[in-house]
């Protein structure tokens, strides 16, 4: 399945959920919107001509209710609609600004993305404090 297929499905089952549940549609608008990007960088998503980097991916997918790698890549899970608690949603949330995050911090994050909210905060505390006392080593060398 390509990208351009994972984010119409993706899509198009968020609006049917939000039809159900009586809520406004969602729009493309909102996609780009969300990813801090461009409604032509939306067009390429939905035409299939790019997909989105796994930082943008993270930014969608809360809105798309699916995990951030099976938008990226494919990998699980589907793009069943998924609750606000279940623990790959939230992995975006591990930081309150994932963006704030170091690329070495992102990766352990992104590694640990099956793993509940507690394990994937340990492993980032743990990390940073690895980085904090190399850091100080290299500092003082």
């Amino acid at each position: 399945m390509t990208f351009q297929d994972r984010l119409t499905k993706a899509f198009n089952a968020e609006n049917k959920r939000r039809e159900r549940d009586g809520e406004p549609r969602l729009t493309k608008t909102d996609v780009w919107k969300v990813a801090g990007k461009s409604s032509g960088a939306a067009s390429h998503w939905f035409g299939g001509s790019n997909g989105m980097d796994m930082d943008t991916c993270i930014k969608v997918a809360p809105l798309l209710k699916i995990d951030p790698g099976y938008l990226f890549d494919g990998t699980k899970p589907s793009t069943k609609a998924l609750p606000d608690e279940a623990p790959h949603y939230a992995i975006y949330q591990v930081s309150t600004d994932y963006q704030a995050l170091t690329a070495v911090e992102k990766e352990i994050v992104l590694g640990f993305r099956h793993t509940d909210d507690r394990g994937r905060n340990m492993m980032l505390l743990v990390a940073r404090q690895a980085n904090e006392d190399f850091s100080k080593r290299e500092g003082n060398s």
